[in-house]
């Protein structure tokens, strides 16, 4: 973790693409992320149509809201030749997960962006509606299914995560991460009796996860994300990778009540359960970074699973195996500055979280 100094503050670009070709690092912000502009003979010896252009960008967007014992997690991504989107309900108290699911043929019904700030992203299948709006002060959400309903604006008190780097031989990618922790809104749960009830949201906190680019053909990534607050009573927002951005450098970062630290690259280890039974699946992970003379961080956190998402979309030219885990994180990130003291020791005890292993070929 580096505290930047005014001489090497992060940028903030007004668009990814120029002349043709991405700008690669980390930033402060990116305002739009222009990947038709991109031109490169990695993707073809000729010039390459807008439309091709949109056939091979992946682009995904997930959010999470967290009302204490609901969280609601939403989904939409396309993998070139479909559309998929899910939205599902965790009831913590109860251990239950509900899900509903969406799927369109290449982009029918859908709209997809180039920007966060100024710009949209909508879902539409008969049994899922999905739009998000996202305006310059957050995200206006709204989710209408059989399982429930849910109108909310997200604000973004944060700065973002922003990453772009190199991607195998053929692209790029470009993910935004960021906590939101002032969200108003609705939510509204459905049974099959249709009898409903409404939840207000004033008080719950969510996440954005972004991502856009040409990458890999076959791409498996491991994923941690927490928003949360710790014992202490200080709001953390955690983002943990690796698979995807690890060209020059990494989407690692977390937030202690707003303040973004950077993070160096960590492992992910899925260690086998040794129970019987179905609760086989639920492996505990080890999430950790090797420390080394240039960084004083340290990263040392134990999964514990317990319910999980799993979605396989297995079909003729796209592959993709999905696995999301609800569970609880504990351990230590050590932010190894000294200026910071004690409070640079983040200590987690049973926080919940998510942890993804997603394998897609696409």
């Amino acid at each position: 973790m580096e505290k930047l100094s005014p001489l090497n503050q992060l940028s903030h670009l007004k668009q990814l693409v120029s002349q043709g070709q991405p700008v690669y690092g980390v930033f402060d912000r990116v305002d739009q992320i222009n990947y038709l502009d991109y031109h490169s003979y990695k993707l073809s010896d000729k010039a390459v149509s807008q439309w091709r252009k949109k056939l091979r960008a992946n682009q995904f967007c997930f959010v999470q809201i967290v009302q204490p014992s609901y969280r609601v997690c939403v989904a939409v991504a396309t993998l070139n030749w479909v559309t998929s989107s899910f939205c599902y309900l965790y009831d913590e108290e109860n251990d239950t997960l509900e899900v509903i699911e969406g799927l369109q043929p290449f982009t029918h019904n859908c709209q997809f962006n180039q920007s966060t700030y100024q710009d949209s992203i909508a879902f539409r299948s008969k049994k899922l509606t999905v739009n998000m709006e996202f305006l310059a002060d957050g995200l206006q959400l709204t989710i209408e299914s059989k399982l429930l309903k849910l109108n909310a604006h997200l604000q973004r008190p944060y700065a973002p995560l922003s990453v772009c780097t190199p991607t195998g031989k053929k692209g790029w990618t470009y993910t935004q991460k960021e906590p939101m922790t002032e969200v108003t809104g609705e939510l509204t749960l459905k049974n099959s009796e249709k009898i409903e009830l409404t939840i207000d949201l004033a008080g719950a906190t969510a996440t954005l996860d972004w991502s856009v680019g040409y990458m890999r053909r076959i791409t498996n990534w491991y994923w941690t994300c927490i928003s949360g607050y710790l014992a202490d009573g200080r709001h953390l927002g955690l983002n943990l990778a690796t698979g995807v951005n690890e060209s020059g450098a990494s989407e690692n970062a977390c937030w202690l009540d707003g303040e973004r630290y950077h993070l160096p690259a960590v492992m992910f280890r899925r260690v086998k359960d040794t129970g019987t039974g179905k609760d086989t699946e639920k492996e505990m992970w080890k999430v950790t970074n090797q420390p080394l003379n240039w960084s004083k961080v340290k990263i040392d956190l134990t999964f514990t699973p317990v319910n999980c998402y799993k979605k396989n979309d297995r079909l003729v030219v796209v592959d993709s195996v999905f696995e999301q885990w609800i569970g609880y994180y504990s351990g230590v990130i050590d932010l190894g500055d000294t200026d910071l003291g004690d409070s640079g020791v983040v200590h987690i005890n049973k926080l919940m979280g998510l942890a993804e292993d997603h394998y897609a070929k696409w």
